[in-house]
């Protein structure tokens, strides 16, 4: 049985559940299209309910549209300005999925702004590592050093054939001690290039070994080589993965919208300049700088950034750093989930009312600073979404 991270994915794409099977999308944009309309189709048999440009949205407030697909468990996507301006091909496949100038996101993104991170904070970092390779030992002492949490995506395969270069397998369990472990496939293969059954024993088999080998759940994934396809997406969430990393770099400090597509800042080449900008920046709403890489990559100048002089200098910057929370990937996706699993009702002109529906607190923005909800409470603010 999964634990309290899959019944907070469950709350969250039940929420809003109102037919039997169907589809339900929202959209926003920041152009001035007087009523957007969506064109949709069946992924599986190519088939168009409707011709070009489909069908018009309806005004929900506050600059959404919304629009109901019924009989369809996914569908294709465009939205346009009633067959003008459109946007690129998108997929919904759950019963809500809200469009905020072209992202998804499973919850309405708006309502972030009510919240903040533990303790009141607005700004996270998340440090995310390949491979499992033997200078991982010297990169954890770096971490612990600056108390920052680190993830890291193992090779179990590799590591229980005790490859050249790699974490013993018998070894994982104590050095990752206080960090995360996840799954990086037994071998690191391209799994767009392995067929149905060896992508399921790369991906499986790899999670397996590694919950034995440290006696924690391995909820998340990171793609080797950056590469994946719909086919492994789709056994991502069928069995049950939290989020799934790519070697995407938005350079930017957005939070993930789409967990198993989850793009980074930047590599670990530009730490250094990623940090000094996000931690001199004020940010309003809730941001993440994510840097990911590999220890073995940390032999180059110090000008390159893939050195481990320039790496120690990023992390002193971040560790204890009093604006900054400093999280595992699986933390800051699971209070994102939290987020968009809580009841947010408006109960005034000016007051909005957040259930807690989760089992972690979460955090939201009061006239005095913040406040924490606890599991299974409620709070009213003084603001409206």
């Amino acid at each position: 049985m999964k634990t309290w991270l899959s019944l907070i994915c469950f709350l969250i794409f039940a929420q809003g559940f109102a037919h039997a099977e169907g589809l339900r999308v929202h959209y926003k944009n920041s152009a001035n299209w007087e009523n957007p309309y969506v064109y949709h189709w069946d992924p599986a048999t190519a088939k168009v309910p409707n011709p070009w440009p489909g069908q018009p949205m309806r005004e929900e407030g506050n600059g959404w549209w919304s629009f109901e697909i019924s009989g369809l468990k996914e569908a294709g996507l465009v939205f346009s300005d009633k067959g003008g301006a459109q946007t690129p091909d998108a997929r919904a496949s759950q019963v809500d999925t809200w469009f905020k100038y072209g992202e998804p996101w499973p919850f309405n993104p708006d309502r972030l702004k009510l919240f903040t991170f533990p303790r009141g904070l607005r700004k996270s970092v998340v440090l995310s590592f390949d491979d499992g390779n033997a200078n991982d030992r010297r990169l954890i002492e770096l971490l612990n050093r600056y108390n920052l949490r680190g993830t890291f995506h193992l090779n179990s395969g590799l590591a229980l054939q005790g490859a050249d270069n790699y974490i013993p397998a018998e070894d994982i369990r104590a050095l990752y001690e206080g960090h995360e472990v996840t799954a990086h496939t037994l071998t690191h293969p391209d799994l767009t290039q392995v067929g149905a059954d060896a992508l399921k024993r790369e991906v499986l088999d790899d999670r397996r070994n590694l919950e034995k080998l440290t006696g924690q759940e391995a909820s998340g994934f990171s793609y080797p080589y950056g590469s994946y396809n719909q086919e492994v997406i789709d056994l991502l969430r069928q069995n049950g993965f939290l989020y799934a990393r790519t070697i995407g770099q938005t350079h930017s400090f957005r939070l993930p919208n789409d967990l198993l597509q989850w793009h980074g800042s930047g590599y670990q080449s530009d730490a250094r300049y990623l940090t000094h900008r996000y931690l001199n920046e004020s940010h309003s709403s809730l941001t993440n700088l994510m840097i990911w890489g590999h220890s073995w990559d940390m032999g180059g100048s110090y000008e390159s950034g893939n050195n481990w002089h320039a790496c120690e200098e990023f992390l002193s910057s971040l560790g204890n750093h009093p604006e900054v929370w400093s999280a595992t990937m699986s933390e800051l996706a699971t209070y994102i989930q939290a987020i968009g699993a809580a009841n947010v009702v408006p109960v005034g002109p000016q007051q909005t009312r957040i259930d807690n529906n989760g089992l972690i607190s979460l955090w939201v923005r009061t006239e005095n600073g913040a406040a924490e909800i606890k599991p299974h409470a409620s709070l009213i603010l003084r603001q409206a979404l």
